[in-house]
């Protein structure tokens, strides 16, 4: 499947449309099928790296 990720921080420049292993639920879990997303101003301010101290985020 498709993602877009991004596995440094920074501006737009750092995103990156990659292939990715579809994942597989677990027990208790389930997966569902995204149709459409959204972006809000904290995404930004978190693929920056600014939030960092209140809302650490770890990397794929």
């Amino acid at each position: 499947m498709k993602a877009v990720r991004y596995h440094d921080f920074g501006g737009p420049e750092v995103l990156r449309c990659e292939d990715v292993e579809r994942p597989t639920p677990g027990a208790g879990q389930v997966r569902i099928q995204v149709t459409a997303t959204s972006f809000n101003g904290i995404d930004a301010a978190l693929r920056a790296g600014r939030l960092q101290g209140s809302l650490p985020l770890r990397l794929p």
